[in-house]
């Protein structure tokens, strides 16, 4: 058999392979006696004509091609063996020529990361502080949620709370808002003056009761892109002024909130709580950009399908989302957008690219600093989700009895060693690898 590799661009080969004409005849005279079975040929019982009377019935080249079939798997486990070969997939085969028997098979690779001197790679770790400000910002919220409202038969004032109905028209007469019994802060975060401008300020004056209509233009963000800069009437109506009562930030107060003896153990309490969620945003943070830089640094090679595969994948999850949203296939909703599938998917072909990267990388560090999840783990995060879920809690932990749902888990817990593991090898503080072959020997555990 003889074999010649032409390697292409894009991470496949053409193995172009010659049969022996011994071994190919020998398997013909085996073609031709399956064939023989099954028609008659003239002159001849079922599978009793001699090989040069099949021969001449069925051709040479059908011969060849149950020749072909016959052997092919057979054929190209040798040849990629000989050639050293690590197929992805067999992308497609030709016949080049039926004397000598060729085949010419285009082989895609299994994907190749180099990482690079990963292990020296180095990044400063941010200092983490909470600032006496972020606390007192903490306590005063810790007030306000605490306050009372009281209702006072006053003007409303800009630090107090309203009951109200508002209606709005456009200039033609078209209702489009209508919100009643509306509570609003004239003291908070102003969303309700995005959409309508200087809301807070009308109200402002007013005592249950009151009735205002005023003009308005409609911002360039109104959420009915149809309605912005439009002029618009709004009506609004106070049906209820509350003033709102706040706690005074003293020892009463952290006893009211909280386990706590004084105001001091309240700030301690608050100041650990915001250490521990800034350092967990910190380190999240730096694996992620660390992890990040490794991506961009290595240098990863894979056939097209698998990013093809990949598209498939992007595409089915954005045309389940548009359905759960819409209720629309997603044929029609591209139609809409006068858009369609291709279309759709070169749009997404750089982002597919990047996220196979990503993954590649990641499973080769994850092989590479030889990470692993016990049973015990998985059955931990288990039980961890489950008691997070709060309710139904059989039915959850039943649906993660099935092995594609602990695989899930079992992934994620070793992304999350794998970030873990990078942001200790750039801090230089990652433990030292294994020998080689004490290396090779855990992988091979691994794979068992």
């Amino acid at each position: 058999m003889k074999i010649t590799t032409q390697p292409l661009e894009n991470h496949q080969v053409v193995l172009t392979i010659e049969l022996d004409e011994e071994r190919v005849q020998k398997e013909m005279r085996r073609a031709a006696r399956r064939l023989s079975r099954q028609v008659n040929i003239p002159g001849f019982r079922r599978g009793k004509a001699p090989y040069d009377r099949v021969l001449l019935y069925f051709g040479e080249e059908t011969i060849r091609d149950e020749v072909v079939s016959a052997l092919a798997e057979e054929v190209f486990e040798e040849a990629l063996k000989e050639a050293d070969l690590d197929p992805y997939e067999l992308s497609s085969v030709e016949i080049p020529s039926y004397n000598p028997l060729t085949m010419q098979v285009t082989v895609s690779l299994r994907p190749t990361v180099e990482l690079g001197d990963y292990r020296s790679y180095r990044r400063e770790y941010p200092e983490v502080t909470v600032s006496q400000e972020e606390i007192e910002e903490e306590l005063e919220h810790i007030r306000m949620s605490n306050s009372v409202l009281e209702p006072v038969e006053r003007a409303a004032e800009p630090d107090d709370d309203v009951q109200v109905d508002i209606i709005g028209r456009t200039a033609s007469g078209e209702l489009f808002i209508e919100d009643k019994d509306l509570y609003l802060s004239l003291y908070g975060d102003e969303e309700e003056e995005i959409v309508i401008p200087g809301l807070y300020d009308f109200i402002v004056g007013m005592s249950a009761g009151d009735e205002r209509t005023v003009t308005v233009t409609l911002p360039d963000d109104f959420p009915r892109e149809d309605l912005r800069g439009q002029d618009a009437e709004i009506t609004i109506k106070v049906l209820d002024v509350y003033e709102r009562i706040v706690p005074a930030l003293d020892d009463d107060l952290a006893r009211t909130v909280g386990n706590y003896d004084s105001l001091e153990e309240l700030e301690a309490h608050i100041a650990a709580e915001l250490l521990r969620a800034k350092q967990e945003e910190a380190d999240e943070e730096y694996a992620n950009r660390v992890f990040d830089d490794i991506v961009a640094q290595a240098e990863v090679k894979y056939p097209p399908e698998m990013v093809e595969k990949w598209l498939d994948d992007m595409v089915d999850d954005y045309g389940d989302y548009v359905k759960r949203s819409l209720h629309l296939p997603l044929a029609d909703y591209l139609r809409f957008q006068g858009s369609d599938e291709q279309t759709l998917r070169d749009s997404m072909r750089d982002q597919a690219a990047e996220g196979l990267k990503r993954l590649l990388v990641m499973w080769e560090l994850i092989e590479r600093e030889g990470l692993t999840v016990s049973d015990e783990e998985i059955a931990a995060e288990i039980e961890r989700i489950v008691a997070d879920v709060g309710v139904d809690q059989d039915s959850v932990r039943e649906a993660f009895s099935a092995e594609g749902s602990r695989n899930l888990v079992r992934d994620r817990l070793l992304q999350k060693k794998m970030l873990e593991r990078v942001a200790a090898i750039a801090r230089g503080e990652a433990p030292e690898l294994p020998p080689a072959d004490e290396q090779d020997e855990q992988d091979e555990q691994t794979e068992e």
